[in-house]
């Protein structure tokens, strides 16, 4: 099926970007129902529009032309979105759904996208909860490849709590609408918020090859590179995530009291979420993790492994409640290069594993217990660090938090 915003569309599915049969891709979309497989060649051009895919047909959406531009841009006064996860229980609690291009259907869909720009693009000064350039729930598939996002939510950006470039599941529905996705080869950037949230039990992404970048040092609002979070698993190989730095007066370098962005946040994610072969720099911190769980995992449910964590302004990595694992990682040239929080209010301490990093060249510590030093409240941690290479202060204000070095 071929779309063509620049012609006058011939009779039927069309045949080129000269014959095409379609204007909008929406309308191609929905020509698209009458089979159980389809491709939608999507010409050189700008299109101005929300796309709701809903049904039953395994779809395949391509750019013609490949490296000629074929862009899914926003129109000026976005709507109100519609599908089954739109319009889910618990939705309601928030301001309306608005995505620019939208996976939900209720038949466990997977739509393949190659080479397309999306300009999700939210007028100056908007305040929304809810807006998604890319939204995939209702147990569909996104296999992402070769694509650019180049905007999702406000821009310029705000100090509001919505953008998200891609969003991937809603835990907050009445059941979480879980979504799945692979994205490989695309560059994520202009986003609100975050550039990715997966999000809620069931749904799971894996990204290869990616680039996430945020707005950098910015005013308006902590930005994340990647989120996974509430019992979603992800898979982070061989990408870059960075650029996600706040500068707000409510940001700074206390990992206690202070608001900080984060390259790669894990909350409450699957057991088996792991970041490897990766570069992650130039964030306040390059990876946090917490666990969500009602008592303490048994063994590490987050891992990170061959990867770089380099120039992130505040903490390379940052553990907070749970059990997660570092192993053949490099931690180089941030405020502290491993730090550990400590403070009331949290369901257990943090117990960490630590292999083979080589953690140096951090300005204030290579690792650091932060506790509150509450009265009552704080509860024992421990971390193990096994053939590590650690060149730096090792410091620590907590008498109930134990590091042992092999």
């Amino acid at each position: 099926l071929w779309v063509n915003n620049s012609v006058t569309p011939v009779a039927g599915d069309g045949t080129s970007c000269t014959q095409a049969g379609f204007t909008s891709v929406q309308a191609a979309v929905n020509a698209a129902e009458a089979h159980a497989k389809a491709t939608i060649a999507i010409c050189p051009g700008t299109y101005a529009e929300q796309v709701q895919i809903t049904g039953r047909a395994n779809l395949t959406i391509r750019a013609a032309k490949p490296n000629v531009g074929a862009t899914l841009a926003l129109p000026a006064s976005p709507v109100a979105s519609t599908t089954p996860c739109d319009t889910a229980p618990g939705t309601g609690s928030y301001q309306p759904d608005q995505d620019g291009f939208a996976v939900c259907g209720t038949h466990k869909t997977t739509v393949t996208v190659i080479g397309i720009t999306f300009d999700e693009a939210w007028p100056a000064g908007t305040c929304n909860d809810s807006l998604y350039g890319i939204l995939v729930g209702g147990g569909d598939t996104l296999k992402l490849q070769n694509s650019a996002i180049v905007a999702g939510g406000a821009v310029p950006i705000n100090g509001c709590q919505g953008g998200i470039g891609i969003q991937i599941g809603m835990a907050w529905t009445t059941p979480n609408e879980a979504g799945h996705a692979s994205v490989s080869n695309t560059s994520i950037s202009g986003y609100q918020k975050n550039g990715v949230t997966v999000d809620g039990n069931g749904s799971t992404a894996t990204f290869f090859q990616d680039t996430v970048s945020g707005a950098g040092p910015t005013t308006q609002t902590a930005q994340n590179g990647i989120q996974v979070s509430n019992g979603a698993y992800a898979k982070i190989q061989r990408s870059t995530i960075t650029g996600n730095e706040c500068n707000n007066p409510t940001c700074g370098l206390n990992a206690l009291t202070d608001y900080q962005a984060a390259g790669v946040l894990f909350y409450g994610a699957a057991k088996g979420s792991v970041i490897t072969d990766s570069t992650v720099s130039k964030n306040d911190i390059g990876m946090y993790y917490a666990a969500s769980q009602a008592t303490l995992p048994a063994s590490p449910d987050v891992s990170a492994t061959f990867s770089k964590f380099i120039l992130n302004r505040d903490e390379g990595v940052l553990f907070d409640q749970g059990r997660a694992s570092l192993s053949d990682d490099n931690i180089n040239r941030s405020n502290v290069g491993i730090m550990f929080v400590q403070y009331k209010g949290q369901l257990y301490g943090d117990h960490a594993t630590v292999t083979r990093v080589r953690i140096n060249n951090n300005s204030v510590a290579a690792i650091q217990v932060l506790s509150d030093q509450a009265s009552s409240g704080d509860l024992p941690g421990a971390a193990t660090f096994t053939r590590c290479a650690i060149f730096g202060a090792i410091l620590g204000n907590a008498s109930n938090y134990k590091l042992t070095f092999k």
